[in-house]
């Protein structure tokens, strides 16, 4: 997702359910920023050399680095419960691997989630687990290396949803209080409780006061018309069409030097639609160019809009 930005956690991190597994595997998730309301986080450091960016001799490991506030809190949707999350910060080592000090160590090195504004954000990197939150750490998460699955993890034993890759636009902004970040399951199965409940109400006809409202929102598509619409059956049709229209109404249509081009009547009260051939009074194609349509809708009122068409091809087979 987003170019790399995002992904399923066990397409990044490792986890125990996977991209492929059953639908209800994967929830609605939503992360909510509100650093006036902080949730808790397993915070895990990435170690790695700090001349090259690479891995130190003893592999690239992610040390447990404590269940830490952070600005956010994770939401299941789907079933109204706050979930777990982790979060990655970057540890810098010397080439022997030593750890170095807090004095050498990058500006995200901060104990709480905040990416930079370079490239990769700082590698503050979120990951959405599928277990219920609790205010304190669960131990089996609560351990080095609990967050990944390399070469140097053992075996993937978080259920890590989706993982959030961010960067800031720049180091003088922050996530807005009320920032919503959402992923969306495409298939939530349905289950024994669930009750659908639809309703229908009656067609309202000869409201007055409802269509004077909605002639407002009459409008023609395409608007431009290149020559074709999706409304057409062949080649050899020509559809524009007029919607959102009152019960009755009539539809003239002038040309910018004021020339009534065609008169359609709308008699069918059962559709809001009516269809223009693109043809004149007299049956004969319009040629390019910029038109006025004006529509009086008896006891309703009336509106006036502007199209434009553009024709491929402009030939009269009658003179």
């Amino acid at each position: 997702f987003f170019n790399g930005g995002a992904d399923y956690g066990g397409n990044f991190f490792g986890s125990t359910i996977n991209q492929g597994d059953p639908a209800d595997s994967f929830t609605t998730v939503e992360i909510r920023f509100d650093p006036a309301h902080p949730g808790k986080a397993y915070r895990y450091l990435r170690l790695e050399v700090a001349a090259t960016g690479g891995s130190p001799p003893q592999g690239r490991t992610y040390a447990y680095g404590g269940y830490v506030d952070v600005p956010f809190t994770v939401w299941d949707t789907d079933h109204n419960i706050q979930l777990e999350a982790a979060y990655v910060e970057r540890e810098f080592t010397d080439g022997n691997g030593v750890i170095l000090p807090p004095s050498q160590q990058p500006a995200t090195f901060d104990s709480t989630w905040l990416p930079s504004d370079a490239d990769n954000g700082g590698r503050e990197i979120i990951g959405v687990i599928k277990v219920p939150y609790s205010p304190t750490p669960d131990p089996a998460f609560a351990v080095d290396d609990a967050i990944c699955e390399t070469a140097a993890c053992d075996a993937a034993i978080m259920p890590v949803e989706y993982m959030l890759w961010a960067r800031r636009t720049s180091p003088f902004v922050t996530v807005p209080s009320g920032s919503t970040l959402r992923f969306t399951a495409n298939a939530v199965p349905g289950g024994p409780n669930d009750i659908y409940t639809i309703q229908t109400h009656t067609v309202v006809t000869g409201n007055v006061a409802m269509a004077k409202g909605a002639l407002s929102s009459v409008r023609v598509v395409p608007n431009p018309y290149y020559n074709r619409s999706r409304y057409e059956l062949n080649s050899f049709n020509r559809v524009i069409r007029f919607i959102n229209l009152p019960e009755q109404c009539t539809i003239r249509i002038f040309s910018l030097a004021g020339d009534l081009v065609r008169t359609l009547q709308k008699t069918d009260r059962t559709s809001s639609i009516l269809d223009w051939n693109v043809l004149t009074d007299n049956q004969l194609p319009v040629g390019s160019g910029v038109y006025i349509y004006h529509i009086d809708a008896p006891g309703v009122g009336t509106t006036f809009g502007r199209m434009v068409v553009f024709m491929e091809k402009e030939r009269l087979n009658n003179f």
